[in-house]
């Protein structure tokens, strides 16, 4: 089973990360981080779990809307044991 990993490719001033299990939504999941997030930065799950993450649309701006719906990367059966399922966001 692949592990979820979502990167960021710019900075944003706000972005919300959750984790859950494979089928839940986002009012459903943990919020994990809650801040800034630079390029470059990382969150990883892990195996059988799910992460997603909203961000704000004005990346200099904290308070502007968050986007919606929230990003989202499952981990995966199949091939791929132990490799990442990474989705790249702004």
């Amino acid at each position: 089973m692949t592990f979820p990993l979502i990167e960021m490719s710019e900075y944003r001033a706000y972005v919300e990360v959750a984790r859950g299990r494979k089928l839940d939504q986002w009012r459903d999941m943990f919020i994990d981080y809650r801040g800034p997030g630079a390029a470059g930065q990382t969150w990883t799950g892990d195996e059988g779990e799910r992460l997603a993450i909203r961000y704000v649309l004005f990346p200099d701006d904290p308070n502007s809307q968050l986007s919606w719906p929230p990003h989202v990367v499952d981990s995966e059966r199949g091939l791929g044991v132990g490799k990442p399922r990474r989705l790249v966001v702004p």
